[in-house]
């Protein structure tokens, strides 16, 4: 699905639904095997957030692209490998570079 480039920020919390955690090693497989595979580069930021009251470690990744496909295909992913309800998205207008 080729459309304009756009800023995709994907927020990932770390807890699971067992009461597990997505430890730093799993979060460096996932970037190697999965991020590094699908995007020529993108920005991981750290963060904290709520989810149903619970708050967790998160991250944020955001990268530049006219492939939404491929961002929802990472989603689902983590989604899958890691036991979690959802993955948060926001998108904007697509960052320049000068």
């Amino acid at each position: 699905n080729l459309t304009m480039k756009q800023m995709y920020h994907i927020c990932y919390g770390r807890n699971t639904k067992d009461g597990d955690y997505v430890t730093n090693q799993d979060w460096i497989n996932y970037m190697e095997t999965v991020l590094d595979f699908a995007f020529d580069g993108y920005t991981v930021q750290d963060a904290g957030g709520v989810w149903k009251k619970e708050h967790e470690r998160a991250k944020i990744v955001s990268v530049c692209t006219s492939h939404s496909d491929k961002v929802y295909d990472v989603m689902e992913t983590y989604k899958k490998v890691y036991d979690q309800e959802s993955v948060g998205l926001f998108i904007t207008p697509a960052m320049e570079f000068i």
